[in-house]
């Protein structure tokens, strides 16, 4: 296993905001995600500044996957647990996405496909590259992050896998500092102090869900759970934000 750096830069700068309208209290914020398509926030809440605060990271991490894999029209890619609003329009791959929540009514260029990434319904290597972008964080533990790896490597020839560092002071779901760091126990009872809970009001339910399904990895878990891949540090202000792993077989 190996490990280089990407250098994260400063903090997303604060979009314009639109001219205040009488009788309203919504803003219209635009920011440029990459040259392929922008993102437009009706409304704040708290996806609205997750989408915000990734947008950097999101745009560095697709540059960088594309200098690695260089997609060609044909090149298939399997993005598992993603959406296709991630995907710039026109761009170079045909893309298969893999998610346990799927739009029906969706019309777009790419196919769609309900699918648990534990248990994936494809043959071994039907893809070029398999790609996760914040997901494997999301299974609730570590044995099924490890039956989501197995299928990822499972099926793509090459693949590219990030997820949050468990060691960055700020949990990025909570948008709080070092909620992450406590006992189940103890985050239950911190958790109704985040920003995400004072911003959603969720119920106690819903808190002890949110608490149960995030389990953050740190680079040795990574390592692991990829025992053949590199894995990236994304580095934000000298400190580990993100860790990807990567195995390119082409």
């Amino acid at each position: 296993m190996t490990e280089r750096s990407i250098q994260g830069s400063r903090l997303l700068q604060r979009p314009r905001q639109a001219k205040r309208r009488k009788r309203t209290t919504s803003f219209i914020a635009t920011a440029r995600i990459h040259s392929y398509y922008d993102i437009r926030v009706n409304a704040v809440n708290i996806y609205h500044i997750y989408g915000l605060l990734g947008l950097r990271f999101r745009r560095q991490r697709l540059k960088q996957f594309v200098e690695t894999f260089q997609p060609t029209p044909s090149t298939t890619i399997l993005d598992v647990g993603g959406c296709p609003e991630f995907w710039p329009s026109g761009f170079p791959a045909r893309i298969t996405i893999a998610n346990l929540s799927i739009d029906p009514a969706y019309q777009g260029p790419h196919k769609l496909v309900k699918a648990d990434g534990r248990e994936l319904p494809f043959n071994s290597k039907e893809f070029d590259i398999c790609f996760s972008n914040s997901v494997i964080e999301h299974l609730g533990g570590f044995d099924n992050q490890r039956l989501f790896a197995n299928e990822v490597q499972r099926v793509g020839s090459s693949a590219w896998v990030q997820t949050p560092a468990a060691s960055f002071p700020i949990e990025p779901h909570f948008l709080s500092p070092c909620v992450h760091y406590f006992s189940p126990k103890l985050r239950r009872k911190l958790i109704p102090l985040t920003l995400w809970a004072l911003m959603e009001k969720p119920s106690r339910a819903q808190m002890d869900a949110v608490v149960a399904e995030i389990s953050l990895l740190n680079a040795s878990q990574m390592a692991a759970l990829f025992p053949k891949f590199e894995i990236v540090r994304e580095r934000f202000l000298g400190m580990t934000k993100s860790l990807i792993a990567v195995r390119h077989d082409g």
